[in-house]
């Protein structure tokens, strides 16, 4: 995300970080990812396909489940919040958008993998505000930017165990 908390614009990220990229399929491979009707599109749109390597998690009012035939579906966070409790001793699960799914879940999160942008980009898709004094903070990389690639930086948050 960038200062202002960018994280969209049009349906896609307005940078393209190949570190950052492979980073997230090497952490989520796997795994199960969360998203909503947009972010999925937006996947679909850029590669064709549902993430490979990894459970496909939508949620959505409005698709109907033969239209995402090798996801899993959800009406609502009330569902998806259900299997997360069932299985999070035993399996990770991985929010990755939009802007709605992060704001229903931030509180449910006991770890983030943030990249923080440090250019400013336009966009109609935002990061929602957390307190971050309720996080310990590590930096895991970070890039000093070229002419091709903004300067970055990801940050581990780690909920604090009050």
């Amino acid at each position: 995300m960038t200062k202002d908390r960018v994280i969209g614009l049009n349906g896609e990220i307005p940078w393209h970080i190949s570190d950052d990229l492979k980073f997230f399929r090497d952490i989520t491979w796997g795994h199960s990812v969360i998203m909503g009707r947009k972010t999925h599109e937006s996947i679909i749109k850029k590669y064709g396909a549902p993430l490979l390597g990894r459970e496909s998690i939508i949620v959505s009012r409005t698709l109907r489940k033969h239209e995402v035939p090798s996801c899993t579906l959800f009406r609502s966070m009330d569902e998806v919040l259900g299997l997360i409790f069932e299985h999070q001793q035993r399996h990770d699960f991985f929010v990755i958008g939009g802007g709605e799914i992060y704001r229903s879940l931030l509180s449910f999160v006991n770890t983030m993998y943030v990249t923080h942008i440090e250019k400013r980009f336009k966009g109609d898709v935002f990061f929602p505000e957390f307190d971050e004094s309720e996080w310990e903070t590590t930096l895991d990389a970070q890039f000093h930017g070229n002419r091709n690639t903004p300067p970055w930086k990801r940050l581990i948050y780690t909920q604090r165990r009050t």
